[in-house]
């Protein structure tokens, strides 16, 4: 490859122009085998013209050789585009000479051909576009705009599967559909995608003389600003990708016309990195004119609404075992790492626990909620002494509280489980009792919560003793995991509080004649309504360290009424186990006297054969 005479380019940018010449000669061979096979050549005549690069350019036709010329040029182009016009125009000739010596290809082709790339350099030079990065630029008045492609962008999922983009050799990209590359001018999924891509640069401000660079710069944009979408050479999901940049873009665009310049939050642009969830650096008026968490919380609500939309990501499920408080996703791997990827952006708006991942952060607060978890079983698991050492040394980490218990064996139990013991042998168990719970569809219930956060962000009227210039406002309490605001929670117990329990305690007395299992009815309703409170305000100790805080937040909770300041001391230290504290509650209200934990399962098991809810 004669490139002398042409700047030095970094080793990567060399093997890929090496890489789009073998690929040029590559389709020469295969164009030559075509013709060769038809016009039945004899193999030995094949095979030395294919080995030797003079006979195989004199057999190919002039297309099949402008074909390749073009295709090692485009390469050579790309590469050296990173530098001003002026310098490109300067080396395009040695260019057209290296590409035509290559492949003896047509002068007017060539010529051609460069005459696109010096209109491209120039216009590059014009929109400020120095080497890869693409600068944004943003007109608040086109935030509609970003809001109506989002939604055709969306829309396009609906006519088959997503797209995804190959980037090769000369800046070209591949829009790929089903593993098959999409012909955009027959394809209707691949030429709408095309017409939304041009739209948004054009709303973005940019103007190419060839409409089908002006796509290629929109999937270089994707990749600029949506690097989780980019592995290798691939952009996977272009509708998706698409629609999350026209919501960041739009929520840039509303950013920019409700705040005159940078100053609002004191950070220069609108960029990801620099922003402030808390909107801590505002004061309390410049908060509700631009709200720094309101525009955070926005943009989470997006991506996770814009990802739900896909079948395959809407079905993700998050599983948690309250034995080792971990997560387990049902779903496929790309919609985990898409989740986990998301949450952890929007952790950042809520406290986190030390020691957890933020998705995990994430989960918890949705966990808190039961609109979106579901308790899916409830069970004891069983451990002797020496088992449960075995498994503590392979990494068990248990976070429950255990019930030991110690006896003889009996002879049944010995017949049962034959072990080598014998009757009148002492034994220890270690029973852990845990709930196992289902979050389904976490990227819709992600972004309901998104949105309530982002409504409760910009609900707060504004005081007169918060409007004196620049000084800095206290920092306001966010919104609980859970509203206590009716609403925004949407949750029963939330909203009813002690008159709901009442209520629920009225019906269960009512559905039985029998006392003894009135009692135990009334027992076991009790259990789960306080229960559902203490696993709320367990998450909300992580932000409200005090009983008069948590009372603030949560004011219609039954379980104020039946706990005394010591109990809510500890709540408040988040010292307690929501289910164990609730049944202790229950206990006392009830004046029962057993400390085993068998009572509220035999409660539920009479409960269960009376046929009755429990």
């Amino acid at each position: 490859m004669n490139t002398a005479q042409l700047p030095e380019l970094s080793l990567e940018s060399r093997q890929r122009i090496e890489q789009a010449r073998t690929d040029a000669q590559t389709r020469l061979k295969e164009a030559f085998l075509e013709s060769a096979l038809k016009a039945k050549l004899s193999p030995a005549l094949i095979e030395r013209t294919v080995k030797d690069t003079g006979a195989l350019l004199k057999q190919a036709s002039l297309d099949d050789r402008n074909t390749a010329a073009l295709h090692f040029l485009d390469a050579m182009a790309w590469e050296y585009m990173s530098r001003s016009a002026a310098e490109f125009e300067a080396l395009v000739g040695q260019m057209a000479e290296t590409a035509t010596g290559m492949f003896d290809g047509g002068v007017e082709t060539i010529g051609a051909r460069i005459q696109e790339w010096l209109a491209e350099a120039r216009e590059r030079d014009a929109e400020g576009i120095v080497g890869e990065r693409i600068p944004v630029r943003i007109d608040s008045k086109r935030a509609f705009l970003f809001h109506e492609l989002q939604i055709k962008f969306i829309e396009l999922l609906g006519s088959g599967p997503d797209l995804y983009a190959l980037f090769a050799a000369g800046g070209q990209r591949h829009i790929v559909k089903e593993g098959h590359p999409t012909r955009e001018r027959g394809d209707s999924q691949g030429k709408q995608f095309s017409q939304l891509a041009r739209r948004a640069m054009s709303a973005l401000g940019f103007r190419f003389t060839n409409p089908s660079r002006t796509v290629d710069y929109w999937v270089y944009l994707l990749r600029q600003e949506c690097p989780h979408h980019f592995k290798r050479w691939r952009i996977s999901g272009l509708c998706v990708a698409s629609a999350e940049l026209c919501v960041e873009l739009e929520t840039r665009a509303l950013e920019a016309g409700a705040v005159p310049g940078a100053a609002i939050l004191g950070r220069a642009s609108a960029q990801e990195d620099n922003e402030d969830p808390t909107a801590r650096g505002a004061t309390r008026p410049q908060r509700i004119r631009d709200d720094g968490r309101a525009s955070f919380w926005r943009k989470r609500r997006n991506e996770f609404f814009t990802h739900d939309i896909v079948e395959e990501h809407h079905t993700l499920l998050a599983r948690w075992y309250e034995l080792t408080d971990k997560y387990r996703f049902k779903g496929s791997q790309e919609s985990e790492q898409a989740f986990k990827a998301i949450a952890d952006r929007a952790s950042q708006g809520l406290p986190q626990q030390p020691g957890r991942e933020p998705w995990e952060s994430w989960l918890d607060h949705l966990r808190a909620d039961d609109r979106f978890y579901k308790i899916r079983s409830e069970g004891v698991d069983r451990y002797s002494k020496r088992g449960l050492r075995e498994v503590l040394k392979e990494g068990f980490a248990p976070v429950v509280e255990p019930v030991i218990s110690s006896g003889v064996l009996t002879d049944r139990d010995c017949t049962e489980f034959p072990t080598g013991s014998q009757p009148g042998d002492p034994y220890t168990n270690v029973d852990f009792t845990s709930v196992t719970g289902d979050i389904k569809n976490v990227f819709e219930a992600s972004a309901i919560l998104c949105k309530e956060l982002e409504a409760s962000a910009t609900s707060a009227p504004v005081t007169d003793s918060e409007t004196d210039g620049d000084r800095p406002a206290a920092p306001e309490p966010q919104a609980p995991e859970v509203h206590a605001d009716a609403e925004l929670s949407g949750v029963a117990p939330l909203q009813e509080g002690s008159e709901g329990l009442r209520r629920v305690l009225a019906a269960s007395e009512a559905s039985t004649p029998d006392s003894k299992l009135k009692g135990k009815l009334a027992a076991v309703k009790r259990y789960e309504w306080y229960r559902r409170e203490l696993r709320q305000l367990k998450v909300a100790t992580k932000r409200y360290q005090t009983p008069g805080l948590l009372r603030d937040q949560f004011p219609s909770f039954a379980v104020w009424a039946v706990i005394d300041t010591d109990d809510a001391k500890s709540i408040a230290a988040g010292e307690f186990h929501p289910g164990r504290f609730a049944w202790s509650l229950v206990q006392r209200i009830a004046g029962l006297n057993s400390s085993s934990d068998r009572t509220l399962k035999n409660y539920r098991a009479a409960i269960k054969r009376a046929s009755l809810a429990g």
